[in-house]
């Protein structure tokens, strides 16, 4: 049995080293798929929510001067999926509703999905930003609104200067990541980890994961805050100074400075905690 495996292995890498000797430049280019490049134009003055949904593109939204919002899918894709791929954009009352997807279906052969979404915002206030992915990274960059409502499998959560009176998100394995915002977060990943970076919180956190580890990280710490965490196996380490302990024991540590206004509630089961400076 080893020795068929080893044989198989010689076999395979004699293929590949073949491959590049029979396949030109041209044929390797193939493998990358077509060129694709797709884009639409809103009006945006009526628009008061932004709704979007993907399965394995990645979506990045920046902040634009234009009063329109302007998306654009650009990428690689194999020649027979292009018919397939599916980028739409409907306004539904005071709401945008924004598509990119691929249509269901087996296909033989080598099939190539590569594309990307950026969606520039005007600088407004939206009521309820709500995006969900299924594989697809997620970036939002200098938005602001009301409600911030992410949901993700594998893909990861890269969220930055932010503004929002309410931030709800949940992933799978995919890792979620806030820098430099204001707002409330609650969130939960399963096996993602979850990273708050801030000059200071100034909000209430919760976040809970199940393996993924929890780092909050501050440039100055809080002066009246209330920190609950709840861990099974985990390690939790609190680097932040003059908190008094009200509570730690197995699985439970409370700490408090202040009166408590800020709530820090952190749970997980065999991830690592760490509260800190940066």
């Amino acid at each position: 049995m080893k020795k068929l495996a080893a044989v198989a292995i010689i076999m395979l890498g004699i293929g590949i080293i073949c491959a590049f000797f029979v396949f030109n430049e041209n044929d390797l280019i193939k493998f990358k798929g077509d060129t694709y490049t797709d884009e639409i134009t809103v009006d945006a003055s009526d628009i008061r929510s932004i709704h979007t949904e993907t399965d394995t593109f990645d979506i990045t939204f920046v902040h634009s001067d234009s009063q329109d919002v302007k998306m654009k899918l650009e990428g690689n894709v194999s020649k027979k999926l292009k018919d397939k791929i599916i980028f739409k954009a409907d306004k539904k009352g005071d709401a945008l509703y924004i598509v990119g997807d691929t249509k269901n279906g087996f296909n033989f052969g080598i099939s190539i999905v590569n594309l990307k979404m950026t969606i520039e915002l005007p600088d407004k206030i939206w009521d309820t930003f709500d995006v969900e992915s299924d594989t697809g990274k997620i970036d939002i960059d200098q938005i602001q609104g009301n409600k911030l409502l992410l949901s993700a499998d594998t893909g990861n959560l890269n969220i930055s200067n932010y503004s929002f009176k309410q931030i709800e998100f949940d992933t799978d394995t995919g890792n979620a990541t806030f820098t430099d915002g204001e707002g409330p977060i609650k969130g939960e990943t399963d096996t993602g980890n979850i990273r708050l970076e801030a000059a200071q919180l100034q909000s209430d956190v919760s976040f809970n994961t199940d393996t993924g580890n929890i780092t909050v990280n501050v440039d100055k710490q809080p002066e009246s805050a209330l920190i609950k965490i709840r861990k099974d196996t985990g390690r939790s380490q609190i680097d932040w100074s003059g908190f008094e302990i009200d509570k730690e024991s197995g699985n439970t540590v409370e700490r408090s400075i202040g009166s408590g206004d800020v709530k820090i509630s952190i749970e997980s089961d065999t991830g690592n905690i760490k509260l800190g400076n940066r």
